[in-house]
């Protein structure tokens, strides 16, 4: 082996960890969704309701939109670390390969 050696089951494992945190994070926005639209409304149809829904409403939307990013973009890094994982795994292998046909005289 060479001085550069990779834990490609560590990465895989971070990968899946990762992958356990975006789940987590959706059911917390799911949760939150559901409780925040049972609220939809309550503040009424004056002008007080209609100045507040102006705010509101759209605060939502980019919460929502926010912690769904958060989670594609966990998602897509472990995603990244399991590609990591294969492609050093796969160069470790070549690498391997390449020096056990020198060894034999194979090229």
């Amino acid at each position: 082996m060479s001085g550069l050696d990779v834990d490609k089951d560590g990465l895989d494992q971070s990968g899946e960890n990762l992958d356990q945190v975006a789940d987590h994070i959706k059911l917390i926005r799911d949760d939150y969704l559901d409780k925040i639209t049972s609220y939809h409304g309550c503040w009424g149809t004056d002008k007080f309701g209609m100045t507040f829904a102006e705010k509101y409403l759209p605060a939502v939307e980019d919460a929502k939109t926010g912690i769904t990013a958060l989670s594609d973009a966990l998602i897509g890094s472990g995603q990244s670390l399991r590609d990591t994982s294969t492609d050093f795994g796969n160069l470790q292998t070549d690498i391997t390969d390449s020096l056990g046909g020198h060894k034999t005289g194979k090229s």
